[in-house]
């Protein structure tokens, strides 16, 4: 990987990565499991401005898998069986910043497919645009230090339920949210 400091608030980046995945046994179709390959290639900014106070980090990413397994359904059955080449690729984008003492926020957004030469879906890879908010404060008063509490926001799209991309698991959002008390070393 190389990074480039462009000015003291950017840096550009870039990263290329291969790997090897020694493999035996056979899958459910009785085929010898032949040996893994892959890449990995990802190129991106990062900014960080007024002191750290407000960092962000945009990537474009690519990783390419030869001869992965697979769980799917074969005549009504689970199996497993290897496929050919597999592509991960899309963009990820997070934001954090402290407006002022004591609040953090954070955005994250991504767009990241992975799909087999065939056009089938990775099961569990999501099929579109996901992203999440989440913010903390820490109340800096007298009365009230040591006390916390946050909120989050998560979108996770809909994704393939199996290899085979025979379902859908529906997208779903998720809201959370804590309160905190911090007595040195604890915190609840």
């Amino acid at each position: 990987g190389v990074v480039y400091r462009v000015t003291p608030e950017i840096s550009l980046f870039g990263n290329h990565s291969e790997t090897f995945r020694p493999r035996s046994g056979f899958d459910s179709l009785g085929n010898a499991l032949r040996n893994g390959s892959g890449d990995s290639d990802e190129i991106g900014v990062k900014l960080n401005l007024w002191d750290g106070r407000l960092t962000g980090t945009f990537a474009v990413v690519k990783t390419t898998e030869d001869g992965f397994v697979v769980s799917t359904v074969i005549n009504g059955f689970p199996a497993s069986v290897q496929a050919g080449v597999a592509t991960n690729e899309g963009w990820e984008f997070d934001l954090t910043a402290q407006p002022m003492a004591g609040l953090n926020l954070l955005a994250a957004f991504s767009d990241i497919d992975g799909k087999t030469e065939s056009g089938a879906y990775f099961r569990n890879a999501n099929a579109g645009f996901n992203w999440s908010l989440f913010a903390r404060y820490d109340f800096q008063g007298a009365k009230l230090r040591g006390f916390s509490g946050s909120i989050g926001f998560r979108k996770v799209a809909e994704r393939w339920g199996d290899g085979a991309n025979t379902f859908i698991l529906p997208g779903y959002e998720t809201v959370s949210a804590s309160i905190g008390f911090t007595v040195r070393p604890w915190r609840f």
